[in-house]
């Protein structure tokens, strides 16, 4: 009996192990079910456990509603980075309304919050909306900690009655905790340069008025707005300026945007970007192309893309033409959604546990590990799918780089051209022909 005592005395007893290193297991790529099994556990356990699940907070339509009706103090506080998805409708027994009339009185009790997300997952927009009173009262309550926030609900945009934009309007929300931000990331069906200063002339508004004075942003290093949805068709669907019907978007934003980019306004500013995305002019002469408009290098890189996997073989898979200085001189395939990133150069990316964080924060060990998509380059695509495109084959056959990546103007629209080798001619039917 004895010698068994002292056996048992020297095995080792997981209450041995310190709380550091209880913390390092719990930030090691635990997912939020498994962080609440642990809080469960015991007492130790509890507060250690749920300062993690509570510091990078990822909820959806099933989590929010019961989220927002449980009000506690102490975990608000420890909560650092806040995502929202809006990824299928919300419970019948909990109405859209009563979940975000809760929602901005927990947001403002996050004493320690810096990023905050808020997006509608694409693909998923049909009967999904939020409505834009909602989005300003959120914003309105962000404490002033937070220096990052990503609005990316452009998939709403249909269900956002006209009347709502003239009540509320969302761009002077965004003006008003723009000072405080450092990363803003900006996808909505309607925006307008009262997001960042005041006195804009809606009777004018090609034109910066005398009056229009940029709003100071002393911390802001990155700020991307998002202009267009990619289409794999000639029509192009350009968002709307608030307001302003049938205006040019580019346009007014890259003008009211050059007083703001002034050092005296936003001197750590690095990144200025209008992402816009045009169609293709012709079948067989011009490719899709995703558009980074650098309002501070005053101009534009058109970046042709092409779906070559689900239309017709049920595959995902988006081939993007990078910079040479940025592909390595090739494709890149991905996922639609992988594809806007590599555009965006990864601005704003996933993690692990589904948090949505500048990538600067991961790089500054604020987050958990990095989840980017899936990007494999043409031959691991080739290698794994043994799906091939035109303009790969045509490429092989002439020997011949036929489609480069454009530059222009702030504003001009440049469509990514295929070229015609010299020798070679091109039929009605887009076919490649050598000339005898």
């Amino acid at each position: 009996m004895d010698e068994t005592k002292s056996k048992d005395q020297h095995i080792p007893s997981i209450s041995a192990i310190s709380n550091e290193i209880l913390l390092i297991i719990f930030e090691s790529e635990l997912l939020p079910a498994d962080l609440l099994h642990c809080m469960l556990c015991c007492k130790r356990w509890s507060p250690l456990s749920s300062s993690v699940l509570y510091k990078h907070l990822v909820l959806n339509t099933a989590t929010l509603p019961r989220f927002t009706m449980c009000s506690s103090d102490s975990e608000d506080s420890l909560v650092e980075t806040f995502t929202f998805r809006h990824s299928s409708r919300f419970p019948e027994q909990w109405p859209p309304e009563a979940v975000f009339d809760k929602l901005p009185s927990r947001l403002a009790k996050m004493v320690n919050l810096r990023s905050f997300s808020l997006s509608i997952l694409s693909g998923e927009v049909y009967n999904k909306w939020i409505s834009e009173p909602w989005i300003s009262a959120i914003v309105d309550s962000l404490p002033r900690t937070c220096r990052c926030l990503e609005i990316d609900i452009e998939g709403s945009r249909r269900y956002i009655s006209a009347d709502e934009g003239e009540q509320v309007h969302l761009c002077a929300s965004i003006r008003r905790i723009l000072p405080s931000l450092r990363f803003l990331r900006l996808n909505l069906s309607k925006i307008c340069p009262d997001a960042f200063g005041f006195g804009f002339d809606r009777a004018k508004p090609s034109v910066v008025d005398v009056n229009f004075k940029p709003i100071e942003a002393p911390h802001l290093e990155e700020c991307l707005i998002k202009t267009a949805v990619p289409q794999y068709t000639t029509n192009l669907d350009r968002f709307r300026v608030c307001g302003c019907h049938n205006a040019d978007i580019i346009t007014i934003l890259a003008k009211h945007l050059q007083p703001f980019k002034l050092s005296s306004n936003a001197s750590c500013l690095t990144k200025l970007w209008l992402v816009d995305a045009l169609p293709m002019e012709g079948y067989y002469t011009t490719y899709q192309s995703i558009v980074r408009r650098d309002v501070l290098a005053n101009k534009s890189q058109a970046l042709p893309y092409k779906d070559i996997g689900l239309l017709k073989h049920n595959k995902s898979g988006v081939f993007i033409r990078m910079p040479v200085e940025e592909g390595g001189n090739q494709d890149l395939v991905s996922t639609i959604q992988g594809v806007m990133s590599l555009a965006e150069e990864h601005a704003w990316v996933d993690t692990t546990n589904g948090t949505r964080v500048p990538a600067a924060e991961i790089s500054r060990g604020h987050c958990r590990v990095l989840d980017r998509p899936v990007v494999r380059t043409a031959e691991e695509w080739l290698a794994k799918t043994n799906i091939s495109c035109h303009l790969w084959a045509d490429e092989y056959r002439t020997g011949t780089r036929m489609l480069n990546v454009v530059e222009g103007g702030l504003t001009e629209d440049c469509f990514p051209i295929i070229q015609t080798p010299d020798g070679w001619t091109r039929t009605e039917g887009g076919w490649l022909e050598k000339l005898e």
